[in-house]
């Protein structure tokens, strides 16, 4: 069980502070608070909203080497996401397995450049790589994808990269902190950057649920806050200069009418980007888009533009016609682009990292994404050592491998057949809002229904309207009152409107 009571007293009481204090519990700061607890550093993790809240539960829920990367001769940052993805697949078999994709091809010219680039991605690959790429001919394209649309069509190209739930991802490496005995708490913001003299020796946080305020002291501090990393880069400075851009990425989930063995690519849309069409959970995953938006947001809103851009492109390619009543959820992820060429649009910009130590000694994480999470928490370690910090406790050999513990373990051995479904149309029974809150250390309805189940991002309506159900559940698992669950229940609701589209002009209304 995890208590988030005790988490916050540790955090609070720790007399002699941490090695490492993460701010962020996204992909990057959870990656780094795994791997820096693995090294023997003792780590602590603040996140001011839940777990994997913004950008990190709202990916396109792929674990790839980036094969449109091979276009702008980004070699490098391609071998390492598909070495990357090779050993998350096997490192978290349960929550990342391996996915096929067909990309369509409707001449020989434009066979032979598929056939080419995904050989080069094989080769990138190397011994790590899943399965080899191979050429498809009309009959057997239509085989392997029966909804796709023959008119046109010559043949196709088949490749691997793999698929994974984010959010759960991210639990998972949640619990492999409390599983070591290490500090991850949610609902806690930073509000000060703490120095002495010259260098930074901690952070000032709230606990938003209670409201106090407490210094959490450490030898260095990682700021993995994603979007929201040049606003801390100027806690500790004020002279820093903004070092990101911003892209939204919207996605479209749709029922499928059959099922999908295998995903699409459409490797080239008529505005230079990519768009998967992948099955997930049940559902189709449609997406992504990529246009340049002025300031980050932890609850971006998708254009009506966009969603009628991934329908349109889905029409082109699907026997299958979708209108926006098709559509039972949609959302949006602000990614995090680390500015180095003035003058580029956000999706030619490379998605590598930067990892820099600030003159007051705080160590920022700009850029990254969710295949190369791992990689970017070496990067950080690495940092740490040469900074001078070392490690309070020996190396902890394996415990970057998964737990066992919470979700998983319950679901083998107390989840019976007659376990309560909520909604038919949804994948949750009562049981999971207990795990959530007694295990993955779930505070409220949409913690439950957005990230420890995928309920909101599956159909909006639905989830919508199970809600009082959940926070009755939940209040008895947390000790809340009537006004609690009702202010709850309104909340996600209001949160499930921005999820819904409908036939007028504006989204999420």
């Amino acid at each position: 069980m995890t208590d988030r009571g005790q988490q916050i007293d540790r955090l609070r009481d720790g007399k002699d502070g941490f090695d490492v204090v993460v701010i962020g519990g996204g992909a990057m700061g959870l990656g780094v608070a795994v791997e820096s607890m693995s090294q023997g550093f003792r780590t602590a993790l603040v996140e001011q909203h839940d777990f994997a809240h913004g950008t990190s539960s709202r990916s396109t829920k792929l674990i790839h080497g980036g094969i449109r990367y091979l276009a702008q001769r980004d070699f490098g940052l391609v071998r390492e996401s598909l070495h990357e993805r090779k050993q998350l697949c096997e490192q978290y078999s349960d929550v990342v397995h391996p996915l096929s994709f067909v990309i369509p091809t409707y001449s020989r010219r434009e066979h032979l450049y598929y056939r080419a680039g995904t050989w080069l991605y094989d080769r990138l690959a190397g011994r790590m790589n899943l399965a080899a790429s191979r050429s498809l001919t009309r009959s057997q394209t239509l085989l392997d994808l029966p909804y796709l649309k023959s008119q046109g069509l010559r043949g196709g190209v088949q490749y691997s990269d793999a698929q994974f739930d984010d959010a759960r991802l991210a639990l998972r490496l949640a619990q492999q902190i409390w599983a070591n005995d290490e500090v991850a708490v949610n609902y806690t913001k930073v509000v000060e950057v703490v120095q002495q003299g010259e260098r930074v020796v901690g952070v000032m946080v709230e606990d938003l649920e209670s409201g106090q305020q407490f210094v959490v002291r450490g030898k260095v501090v990682v700021n993995a806050t994603g979007v929201a990393a040049d606003q801390v880069r100027g806690m500790a400075n004020r002279q820093a200069i903004q070092r990101l851009r911003f892209s939204q990425g919207t996605h479209l989930v749709v029922d499928a009418q059959a099922e999908w063995k295998h995903a699409l690519l459409v490797p080239q849309t008529p505005d230079g980007r990519v768009v998967f069409i992948i099955p997930w959970l049940g559902k189709l995953l449609i997406g992504t888009t990529d246009i340049e938006v002025e300031d980050s947001s932890f609850h971006p809103i998708p254009t009506r533009a966009e969603i009628d851009y991934l329908l349109e492109l889905a029409g082109r390619y699907l026997q299958q016609s979708l209108t926006l009543d098709d559509v039972r959820s949609v959302f949006a992820g602000h990614r995090a682009l680390v500015l180095r060429e003035p003058g580029s649009m956000t999706h030619q910009l490379s998605r590598s990292h930067v990892v820099e130590e600030d003159p007051v000694g705080m160590i920022h994480v700009l850029g990254g994404k969710w295949t190369t999470f791992a990689a970017v928490a070496r990067d950080v370690v690495r940092h740490l050592r040469k900074s001078g910090v070392a490690p309070a406790r020996p190396q902890r050999h394996g415990s970057s491998s998964r737990s066992n513990s919470g979700r998983d373990e319950k679901y083998s051995s107390s989840v019976s057949a007659m376990d309560e479904s909520l909604d038919p149309r949804l994948p949750i029974k009562m049981s999971d809002i207990t795990t959530a809150a007694s295990v993955e250390m779930a505070r409220s309805v949409a913690d439950v229904l957005a990230r420890r189940t995928r309920c909101l991002f599956l159909d909006a309506k639905a989830t919508s309207e199970i809600a009082p159900r959940v926070a009755e559940s939940l209040a008895r698992q947390l000790g809340r009152d009537l006004e609690w669950q009702a202010e709850q229940t309104r909340e996600l609701r209001a949160l499930a409107q921005q999820y819904q589209v409908s036939g007028g002009d504006s989204v999420g209304r």
